[in-house]
């Protein structure tokens, strides 16, 4: 497993305000070259913002950005989401 990322309160502050950048996030991790269907393999989609998932152009399928992570089918807001880890991730280092 790669090491996380050390990233400053400020620098947290400014990359995950928003939703979409949140997703955003989880979307380069989960697709880092790119969106690929893991159904049939294709490489087009469309989005669907409001859901936070991608349907393939070619199969219909729609997987989820979050799929295969501790928020996929959670209710709250990934900024919250984000937020918790970063907080838990970051305990250990306070005085």
């Amino acid at each position: 497993m790669a090491a996380a990322e050390r990233i400053t309160f400020a620098d947290f502050r400014e990359r995950f305000q928003t939703e979409e950048q949140c997703r955003a996030y989880l979307f380069r991790q989960r697709f880092p070259n790119g969106f690929v269907c893991p159904a049939c393999g294709a490489k087009e989609y469309y989005p669907i913002y409001r859901r936070s998932l991608c349907q393939c152009k070619k199969c219909r399928k729609q997987t989820s950005v979050a799929q295969e992570t501790g928020i996929h089918r959670t209710h709250l807001s990934p900024v919250l989401w984000f937020w918790a880890i970063y907080l838990f991730r970051n305990a250990g280092n306070q005085v």
